[in-house]
């Protein structure tokens, strides 16, 4: 009696141990934070010669996913610094201001205290994730018109027992319209435009996702309790 105990206690300790680590060794989500640049290069308009620079912060967050199931890919876009460079009449002028996620006007230079130098931009960001292994993504082009949090929804089309893993690319886009011009008492002066154009942040995100085989693993540990089992009787027999 008291051998068919231990051996039925040694049974449950050892599976106990086995869920425990099955349990414990599940991967857990992770996140990511990127700071992503754009630059306009020089830009000439008519009178003006202008330079952007943008910089934006990406979040991004990535769930654990099981073989052969989906989760969702959250990915947080905020402002971060950002400047301007002006030339104009021979001079050099410079602004540091947040880069706009929506729209903003810009003061830039006091004109002999009679009239403003001034931007107007108006910006938004963008991506088109890419994927490539085991896997799909739905609605991979999100555009944001400010700053928050967008989701994916990334699906492993790999069977239940297959390792592949999901390699995602997340290339951020900053989709610019831009005017510059001078105003004296309240009134504009002239003003120039520039056509909308997209400059590509670098770098380009990349997020990887490695599938949890949880149903591969508890069929291991059913067999190796069956023959921990088979073990212990054949010892009693």
């Amino acid at each position: 009696m008291l051998q068919t105990m231990k051996a039925k206690f040694l049974v449950y300790i050892i599976a106990t141990f086995l869920v425990t680590s099955l349990v414990c060794n599940i991967p857990k989500g992770k996140a990511g934070t990127y700071s992503v640049d754009f630059t306009t290069g020089d830009i000439n308009l008519v009178v003006f010669s202008v330079r952007l620079d943008f910089e934006v912060s990406v979040e991004t967050t990535v769930p654990t996913i099981f073989c052969g199931g989906s989760g969702n890919v959250k990915i947080n876009v905020s402002p971060e610094a950002a400047s301007i460079s002006v030339v104009f009449l021979g001079n050099t002028y410079t602004s540091d201001f947040t880069t706009p996620i929506g729209a903003m006007k810009i003061p830039i230079y006091s004109i002999f205290g009679l009239g403003t130098l001034y931007a107007k931009i108006t910006g938004s960001t963008k991506t088109a994730i890419g994927v490539e292994g085991a896997g799909t993504v739905s609605h991979a082009s999100l555009s944001w018109t400010s700053e928050g949090t967008q989701s994916v929804s990334v699906c492993h089309t790999g069977s239940m027992f297959s390792l592949d893993s999901i390699n995602l690319a997340i290339p951020i886009s900053y989709v610019l319209s831009l005017a510059i011009g001078v105003e004296a008492f309240g009134a504009t002066l002239y003003e120039y435009s520039y056509d909308v154009v997209t400059l590509g942040g670098t770098p380009i995100i990349t997020e990887s996702i490695s599938p949890f085989p949880i149903v591969l693993i508890a069929i291991i540990a059913v067999v190796v309790v069956i023959v921990i089992v088979g073990i212990v009787v054949a010892k009693r027999t």
